[in-house]
Formats: structure tokens, sequence, C-alpha cells
């Protein structure tokens, strides 16, 4: 359901792309420039709040700005947005159901499920599963809804998730990750 929320919102960035671009083109701005400052609106929706955050926890702990200085601050916090972008622009809207591991029966191997964030969807964690994620380890994800429902609410649902990877994997304990 979030899928669908993502994608209406990401056809709304679109259509403002289109409409700021336009704009600049009828104030008489380049139509190139024009093009390229609208495009980078999207960016600017993820990244604006970031580098906010960024400053903010630059001026309360200047250790990390110190350590690795102001261009490879920049430097992470363009990561950072990009990667924001990716996941609520793609993967969240458009990846939402791409394929699980298979999940090993084998107690031995690390069992955990992925929880995302309020307002996100599983595909929140597809990037760390093709990329991040130690393939030994049995994997699942799992998809908390309602999407505007209340938080106590999701319990159940986690419980189940659980619960159906301790069986799959035979596994006695289960490690959450959890974010937001």
């Amino acid at each position: 359901m979030l899928a669908r929320y993502l994608r209406i919102g990401a056809v709304i960035q679109l259509l403002a792309v289109l409409a700021l671009a336009h704009a600049l083109v009828q104030a008489d701005v380049d139509r190139w420039f024009a093009i390229a400052l609208a495009a980078l609106l999207p960016f600017a929706v993820q990244g604006v709040p970031l580098a906010v955050e960024f400053v903010t926890g630059a001026l309360i702990d200047r250790r990390p700005v110190a350590r690795i200085g102001l261009i490879e601050l920049a430097a992470v916090w363009w990561g950072e947005t990009w990667r924001s972008f990716k996941v609520f622009n793609i993967d969240q809207p458009w990846r939402a159901d791409f394929p699980e591991r298979p999940l090993a029966r084998d107690p031995a191997r690390p069992a955990v499920l992925l929880v995302h964030g309020y307002m996100c969807n599983r595909a929140t964690w597809r990037h760390w599963l093709m990329d991040g994620i130690p393939s030994h380890w049995t994997v699942a994800t799992v998809n908390l809804e309602p999407v505007f429902g209340a938080v106590e609410r999701y319990a159940e649902g986690v419980h189940d998730a659980v619960e159906a990877l301790r069986r799959a994997a035979g596994a006695e304990r289960i490690t959450l990750v959890c974010h937001s």
C-alpha cells in the first residue's frame, strides 16, 4: 500500500519538476539551465533536510567535522542524499515486491528479521540485502501495515514475522534489526 502512495508522490514530484522547468523557461531563463535546475528539485527534497541534520549535528558535536574535514563531510552528505533519493523514490515505490533471499533451515546460521521504520516498507532494506548483509545469514523482512496505523498495532505483525522466520530457519533466537 505504501508503494502506491509513494508512486503517486513520485508522479507529483515529476509534475513539479516539469512545472518548475516550464515556469523558468517562461521567465526567460535559458531552457537547458531551467531543465537542469528543475531536475535538482527531487534531490533538494531529500538533501535539504539532511543538510540541516548534518549542520545541526556538526554544531552539537564538532569532532566528526574536525576528523574528516568539510569536503569529505560534503561527500558523505551527497552519498546520504543520493541513497535517500533512491530509497524513497525508486526502491520503496517501485521495488517493494523484490524477492527475498531463500530462507535456509540451519539453526547454526544467524536469523535476522529486518523491520523498517514508520512510513516505509520492506524495500528500505533492498540495498542492504543485495550488497551489505552477509550471505551466510538467514534474513527476512516484514511490511508493517496499515501504513497510517498506530505504531502499537505493528507489534502483532512483527511477532508473526519473528515466529515465521523462527520456524523457517529452525532458529531458537531471532535478531531484530530495526530503524526509525
